[in-house]
C-alpha cells in the first residue's frame, strides 16, 4: 500500500452579480487509485470584497473530489461572498488552496 499527495490552489477572478463560483482542476497520480480511498481536504482560503468595504454576511468556500479514471481525481472548489443583501451583487475574489490524499496500488 502506497500513499499519493497532490496539493492545488484555484485562484477565483473578480466577479459580481454572480456567485457562488466553481472552478475545477484535475490532479494526476503515478499509479492507479485503490477504489475510492481518497480524499480532498481544504487547507486555505481567501475570500474579500474588492471595490468596497462591506459588512461580511455569507460565504461558500468547499471542495470535493470526484474519480475520473483509475489514476486521475478532478477537484472541484467553490468560492462565494456576499454581504446582508441576499444578492450576489458585490464584486469578490480569492482562492482556495486543498490536498488530495489516496491509496494507490504499488
Amino acid at each position: 500500500k502506497m500513499i499519493e499527495i497532490r496539493t492545488g490552489k484555484i485562484a477565483f477572478p473578480k466577479k459580481n452579480d454572480y456567485g457562488p463560483q466553481e472552478e475545477d482542476e484535475t490532479k494526476t497520480f503515478s499509479n492507479p487509485i485503490k477504489d475510492q480511498n481518497f480524499a480532498v481536504i481544504l487547507t486555505g482560503f481567501e475570500a474579500k470584497f474588492d471595490d468596497d468595504e462591506h459588512e461580511f454576511h455569507l460565504a461558500e468556500i468547499a471542495v470535493e473530489g470526484t474519480k475520473i479514471s483509475n489514476s486521475v481525481i478532478e477537484v472541484e472548489c467553490t468560492l462565494g461572498l456576499r454581504d446582508h443583501s441576499g444578492d450576489w451583487d458585490d464584486t469578490y475574489s480569492g482562492y482556495v488552496a486543498y490536498t488530495v490524499i489516496a491509496e494507490t496500488e504499488t
